[in-house]
């Protein structure tokens, strides 16, 4: 949509009321400035402020999270870049009182407000109903044209990208998988295109079919025929995805998902970037609907001829790429240096490959305005619910952990074994489904967990809060990376310790309670809860009087992980109260 500003450039006061109005899904908070004014809730850095005579002002939130106070003024001033206009804000009101927060997301007019995702949107979609290009070529119904869906235009940073149709939590380049991406909100997709030998334009990443399909040997082996009876196995990475999916051709991806979402393929193969072109026109893409992505100038060149955005991947010459009429370059996130540079040379930088909020928020603070993601779910915001989703029987947006770590599913119990047999400090997922909580500071969170293995009496089961969603599984130094830890070990003892990233290790204990006459049986599920208030946190037993409970102030994250350290461990039942 195209962002309207008011007739002055003045700044505009707005003035919150103390009880916001929860309408359609969205949290809506009402006031006055120049008439009447709502912010309206969705994605978590920007919001929309709407003013009575049906101007819109786009607003940039902090990331996550916009603290409001009731009775005082926030005050934005116009902002102009390119093809953007927003409104930053210039002052925030001084804390007082109680606060109010929200997870900002955008809703435009042509956007369909989407229902909270459930757990079922995990598992395999079914296919989306026939949108406004059905086929090649065809025209689309007069009643689809009025309405269509927002491009990278009317679409607001940062950008969230599904890499490979979100590689984490779904089988890589199927149609199953850009599917649960669409089906929770995601609004782009990236598929990577290859050309067979008899010119069928393909999606698959690798060079050859091994890693991803049951078959063998190099993609220009197939022909658009034996494509079709490829079967992708890469369920076999995950818990509750089948193994015998189809591959996709890049006629399948525009069939179902042009126009409806932003469609960024690369072309990965000689000659990908003039077919992607001719498969666009052929399906009647929108321009402001695709990013084509290369290294080469040459393979965008007909790209660029055709007046789509195009992407140079990882090349410096920023000069070259601009005169080359490519207004997107892209590389690691942790690339900052590179991401600087290109800003300032007037490139917008779409960086690869996240998963983690805290590598986002990294390159995002460099400049960046987009991310290539494996969780794209988490990543924007989509994800949260109130308890946990292991009765879906499938890995979870935000379930992060490192490789070494075999966190399993149990379906049987519908709960997630945290086993211990790999680190020198504590094995963590992070739970996904609660993270970031909202307001860290004041939550409940009820959980049941069992030891099904131990490898000492001392070993325990860990629910921890921590700064940041990096995982907390060694011991490597990294300021502002700080948890508490909350424990209890089999021999009934609950201890809570500070881990201070920037020390490098766990600090000392903060408290620990005394041990119980026995020990806590194997196979025997625990009820737990862990309270946290801004001047206390609280881990108990709910089958018996054994508590700890430490005075802090300090230690408040937002993100939860669940570990365990010298056994087998399982969580269950799991409910955040907010």
């Amino acid at each position: 949509m195209a962002f309207c500003a008011f007739a002055s450039a003045e700044p505009v006061s707005v003035r919150w009321s103390s009880n916001p109005e929860a309408v359609d899904g969205y949290r809506i908070y009402k006031g006055d400035a120049n008439g009447r004014v709502f912010i309206k809730a969705t994605t978590d850095t920007k919001a929309f402020v709407d003013i009575a005579d049906g101007d819109s002002l786009f607003v940039a939130a902090s990331r996550g999270v916009l603290e409001s106070q009731p009775s005082e003024a926030l005050v934005f001033k116009l902002q102009e870049s390119n093809d953007l206009r927003h409104w930053d804000p210039v002052a925030q009101p001084s804390p007082s009182g109680a606060q109010y927060f929200t997870r900002f997301k955008v809703q435009t007019v042509a956007q369909t407000v989407l229902p909270t995702p459930t757990n079922a949107a995990i598992l395999p979609q079914k296919p989306l109903d026939p949108g406004v290009n059905p086929a090649p070529g065809s025209t689309p119904p007069p009643d689809q044209m009025e309405i269509q869906a927002p491009g990278i235009r009317d679409l607001p940073t940062p950008w969230i990208i599904a890499h490979r149709g979100g590689w984490n939590v779904a089988p890589e380049h199927t149609l199953e998988a850009y599917r649960m991406c669409v089906a929770s909100g995601i609004k782009f997709i990236e598929p990577d295109v290859q050309i067979l030998p008899d010119g069928t334009a393909v999606v698959m990443h690798d060079s050859m079919i091994d890693r991803t399909t049951t078959g063998t040997g190099n993609v220009t082996n197939q022909t658009g025929d034996s494509w079709q009876s490829l079967v992708n196995d890469d369920g076999k990475r995950l818990q509750g995805w089948a193994t015998n999916l189809r591959c996709p051709t890049f006629d399948d991806v525009l069939k179902e998902f042009g126009n409806r979402v932003v469609i960024v393929p690369e072309a990965k193969s000689a000659g990908a970037g003039a077919a992607i072109v001719l498969k666009l026109q052929e399906f009647k893409i929108r321009q402001d609907m695709v990013i084509i992505q290369s290294p080469s100038l040459s393979e965008l060149a007909a790209g660029v001829a055709a007046g789509y955005p195009c992407m140079r991947m990882s090349n410096t010459n920023y000069a070259e790429t601009s005169a080359a009429g490519i207004e997107f370059t892209g590389f690691g996130w942790n690339e900052t240096a590179k991401i600087e540079a290109a800003t300032a040379a007037g490139l917008k930088v779409i960086v690869w490959t996240t998963k983690r909020n805290v590598d986002l928020d990294s390159a995002l603070a460099a400049g960046a305005i987009a991310a290539f993601s494996d969780d794209p779910v988490y990543q924007a915001g989509l994800h949260r619910t109130n308890h946990d989703p292991y009765g879906s029987k499938a890995i979870y947006h935000g379930d992060l952990r490192e490789p070494s770590v075999a966190v399993t599913l149990d379906t049987a119990e519908s709960a997630i074994m945290v086993p211990t047999k790999t680190l020198p400090h504590q094995d963590t997922i992070l739970l996904g489904w609660a993270s970031p909580v909202v307001n860290p500071e004041n939550f409940v969170l009820d959980f049941s967990m069992k030891f099904a293995a131990v490898s000492s009496d001392s070993g325990y089961g860990l629910i921890a809060t921590q700064t940041t969603d990096r995982a907390i599984t060694n011991d490597n130094p990294e300021a502002g990376k700080i948890s508490m830890n909350m424990i209890l070990r089999r021999d009934g003892r609950i201890g809570l310790y500070v881990f201070d990233g920037a020390a490098g290790g766990p600090g000392a204990v903060s408290s620990e309670s005394p041990v119980p006459a026995e020990l806590i049986p194997l196979d025997t599920w625990v009820p737990c809860r862990l309270a946290v208030t801004p001047t206390q946190i609280t881990l108990q037993r709910l089958d018996t009087a054994v508590s700890a409970t430490i005075a802090n102030r300090q230690i408040r994250g937002a993100y939860l992980f669940a570990g365990a350290k010298n056994a087998d461990v399982k969580f269950k039942s799991m409910t955040l109260t907010e």
